[in-house]
């Protein structure tokens, strides 16, 4: 591509500088040059007419020179709708519009006087579009007046989805090199065998050796590794998927699982469900991940919650019993009171047995305050100074 881009700068910089009367006289004098160059050309004059369409740009447009010649029409090869070239716009000096003309950035040549250049890509250029640097210099006479424009556009289309490729050829290694730092395994449902990779034998505490390789049937798996109270809910799943013909392509899992030590594992796995055309699977793979720490604090905390709550009701009837006597002795009293009648020692003695009830109530109720507030946020110092003393 560099050789080509040297041979269109040429051409450029022979138009732009050779001391010739008219842009007509240039194109007459270079007209072999520009037929023989291997890169895409067109110059177009003051009034924006095109004055020479090379062979090259005949053979990537499909538009022939004679078709060309005199029209003001260079954009019909390269954009689907009438706009402006870059050439059209150094003819008219419009350089503030550049960057709202081209979504990629133009920028100014490096190695040609007032020649602008950028790499875009061209709906309409062959079959497919195509990418091009593109490069365009205005031309001027003696006394420095823009009499045309020279446009020149190298393919790099094929460098461009080469660079494509290598990219996703970088995606997939990285994809790879993750998997490999994953517990990963894949799954044929027409063997029904799933294949480990290390890190999910190191997850369920043994290896492919240990095992005798990196496959094990889906029945080995379950009989061996999954906690027995989930080994239905992981065979319905694994049922479900093998014949459902539900679009979903990826979902997610969790059951415990039984290492070869005993130990309990919680693991959460985000399977990915491939279909031929019909809807049948014919694979399936997952990333596993530990989560019996998350699990296990979740579950704490559901105990926690659940002790708190009965905790509550207890503390509530512990409450509700004595404050109903309370509420009856005195209304008892103040009945007696209310009727004039002596208040005798009964009375005084049914008052004091009232108060230790009341002092035993205010003590319940610190006790329930204490196990609210040590459960609970959001209280201010002196809030839980005032409910727990």
């Amino acid at each position: 591509p560099f050789l080509t881009v040297i041979i269109a700068s040429a051409g450029a910089v022979i138009i732009a500088y050779f001391p010739l009367k008219s842009l007509r006289e240039a194109e007459a004098r270079l007209d072999t040059l520009l037929e023989g160059s291997p890169v895409p050309q067109f110059i177009i004059d003051a009034d924006h007419r095109v004055v020479s369409w090379n062979r090259s740009l005949e053979l990537l447009s499909g538009i022939t020179a004679a078709e060309m010649i005199g029209s003001r029409d260079p954009w019909r090869a390269f954009y689907p709708e009438k706009r402006s070239t870059l050439a059209d716009i150094l003819i008219d000096e419009d350089l503030a519009t550049l960057p709202e003309r081209y979504e990629s950035e133009i920028i100014k040549s490096e190695t040609l006087e007032g020649a602008y250049e950028s790499l875009d890509f061209f709906p309409k250029a062959g079959k497919h579009g195509a990418w091009f640097f593109f490069t365009a210099v205005p031309v001027r006479d003696k006394q420095g007046t823009i009499i045309g424009a020279v446009e020149s556009f190298v393919d790099l289309t094929e460098r461009k989805q080469f660079e494509k490729e290598l990219q996703k050829s970088r995606i997939l290694l990285e994809d790879s090199l993750e998997l490999a730092k994953m517990a990963y395994w894949d799954f044929d449902p027409v063997s029904g065998q799933f294949v480990f990779n290390d890190r999910f034998y190191n997850l369920l505490g043994t290896s492919a050796e240990r095992e005798g390789g990196y496959k094990i049937s889906i029945d080995g798996y379950i009989r061996n590794f999954v906690h027995p109270d989930d080994q239905e809910y992981i065979r319905s799943v694994m049922e479900k998927a093998t014949s459902s013909r539900d679009p979903e392509t990826i979902s997610e899992q969790e059951h415990r699982i039984l290492r070869r030590d005993g130990e309990v594992q919680y693991i959460n796995a985000r399977v990915h469900l491939f279909r031929n055309e019909e809807g049948h699977i014919v694979r399936s793979n997952g990333v596993n991940q530990d989560i019996t720490k998350r699990r296990k604090a979740e579950l704490a905390l559901i105990e926690s919650n659940a002790r708190f709550l009965s905790f509550i009701k207890e503390a509530a009837m512990r409450l509700k019993n004595p404050l109903e006597v309370v509420e009856t002795n005195l209304v008892s009293v103040i009945g007696d009171i209310d009727r004039g009648e002596t208040v005798c020692g009964d009375t005084l003695l049914q008052l004091k047995i009232q108060v230790k009830n009341l002092a035993q109530i205010r003590e319940n109720i610190i006790e329930l305050n204490k196990a609210i507030v040590g459960h609970s946020e959001g209280f201010s110092e002196a809030s839980k100074k005032f409910l727990t003393e």
